[in-house]
């Protein structure tokens, strides 16, 4: 074999080492491009999915707003023994909250072949049992007109109230994962959204809420595994969400209000909204003369009263038993009696005859006879704690062991392994065994899903990093 001959088979064996080399990589590439393709794709289809069930759960909330008194009415004319009912999309179609061009048939189902509808049951506001009795058709329509009796609608919870409970719901088609059902609740962008994991049981965004729906499994639209759920109206809370027309650069917009369930309560406010399961929001008194009399309407009698505010970014939270009068300035002229405790956030200025049959307290109060004399008592004291070392508290002595309050907030934090911080709370309890003390907490949720339940990771934050102010006083 000549020299010529063999430089030519080595230079072959080098071209073909070289040509496999690069099938190889290429083969690689494309197996990277694919990954990222399928990721781009699917993060897409959750994306759609959100949207679509975002979509469906703003005509769902307007149609039940709206309709709230003819879907009671359509509940006491079943014929069936429960008031519980499916309400299809076809309905929403026919009373124009829905184009007629949706859905096929009158159904409108997601890109999983996942069909909507509306789920809805009456139950009794008396009712403290969870989850809620279903009512009988017969104890609303006693009188068997069609219509729910007088005492269910009255406004009277003494007597009886049917409140609905209501679910925009998916069933049949595909059943979705976990990997993807959660991410499309997060795309819905709605904290009324969710999403069963579990049969049985839905839950929002990240768990902040949770609810056990098993109540409805009689109907043919009940929501297993892999579907989603949207609230829409509950016991207690009528319709949650609002619609509200406000001006956005000349255009008419809808704005929903996000469901909040006891919002930045602590202490006594938080156990009886929790115990109460009331919506905590405000009241305001506008003149009307509806008797055309040249006169405003004058109000006899206004019970179960907690707080009057005027324009304040006050944030004292109102307590059941304690009137809250939050004004810059509170004037009360002619002789007035109030049997009970009245606080005032404010300066006071009583003229006229005051007489209280119980005690006043109020943010300030200033003795005019002595120079304006500030007798405020109870200011808090305040220190910084880190959550690394001793993290009790000493308690104020009070005349009253308890009269000690405590206010403790996040001064400084810091996630431990760096993830992304998506909410923080500190709080104090009662030490063990030491009444006369109490130990601080912080937490802080975590935006992941380690073991992909549904809820945020939750962590507490005990390193020099973290930080709370507690204020104490006396109350």
């Amino acid at each position: 074999m000549t020299a010529r001959t063999r430089q030519r088979q080595a230079e072959r064996g080098t071209t073909l080492l070289e040509t496999a080399l690069a099938a190889a990589l290429m083969g690689s590439l494309l197996v990277f491009i694919n990954a990222i393709v399928n990721e781009e794709m699917a993060r897409q289809r959750d994306q759609s999915l959100g949207q679509q069930l975002h979509l469906m759960t703003k005509f769902a909330h307007r149609y039940l707003k709206n309709e709230f008194l003819q879907v009671q009415n359509q509940l006491a004319s079943l014929s069936t023994t429960d008031a519980i009912a499916e309400i299809s999309m076809k309905t929403l179609i026919d009373e124009g909250y829905l184009p007629s061009s949706f859905g096929q048939n009158g159904k409108y189902m997601n890109s999983e072949n996942q069909t909507f509808a509306i789920l809805v049951r009456g139950v009794s506001r008396l009712d403290k049992e969870y989850p809620q009795q279903t009512l009988k058709v017969a104890a609303i329509d006693a009188d068997d007109d069609d219509k729910v009796d007088s005492k269910f609608v009255d406004g009277d919870t003494t007597n009886d109230e049917m409140d609905i409970e209501a679910l925009l719901v998916t069933s049949g088609g595909k059943p979705l994962d976990p990997q993807h059902g959660h991410p499309a609740v997060l795309a819905a962008d709605l904290a009324t959204a969710g999403y069963v994991q579990t049969a049985g049981i839905a839950k929002g965004p990240f768990g902040n809420w949770s609810m056990d729906i098993s109540a409805f499994a009689s109907l043919d639209g009940y929501p297993k595994v892999g579907r989603f759920v949207s609230l829409l109206a509950l016991s207690g809370f009528g319709v949650l969400d609002f619609w509200d027309k406000t001006t956005n650069n000349g255009n008419n917009t809808l704005r929903d209000n996000l469901f909040e369930r006891c919002p930045s309560f602590t202490g006594q406010p938080l156990a009886e909204c929790i115990a109460n399961n009331d919506v905590y929001t405000n009241l305001r008194f506008r003149a009307i003369d509806s008797d055309d009399d040249g006169k405003d309407d004058r109000f006899p009698e206004i019970s179960g009263l907690l707080k009057m505010a005027c324009a304040s970014t006050n944030t004292e939270l109102a307590v059941s038993g304690t009137l809250l009068i939050d004004c810059t300035q509170i004037k009360l002229r002619g002789r007035t009696t109030i049997d009970g405790d009245v606080t005032v956030a404010g300066d006071a200025d009583f003229s006229g005859q005051l007489q209280i049959t119980s005690k006043v307290s109020a943010e300030r109060f200033v003795a005019s006879a002595i120079g304006n004399q500030d007798l405020t008592k109870g200011v808090y004291e305040g220190q910084i704690m880190a959550m690394n070392g001793t993290r009790e508290i000493d308690k104020p002595v009070c005349q009253k062991s308890d009269e000690a309050m405590i206010l403790v907030a996040p001064a400084a934090y810091a996630s431990p392994d760096g993830s992304p911080i998506v909410g923080i709370k500190a709080f104090a309890a009662n030490k063990v065994g030491d009444p006369k003390k109490w130990m601080i907490t912080m937490q802080a949720a975590l935006d992941r899903d380690s073991n992909v339940d549904g809820e945020v990771d939750v962590v507490n934050l005990a390193s020099a990093d973290d930080h709370v102010l507690a204020l104490t006083r006396c109350r």
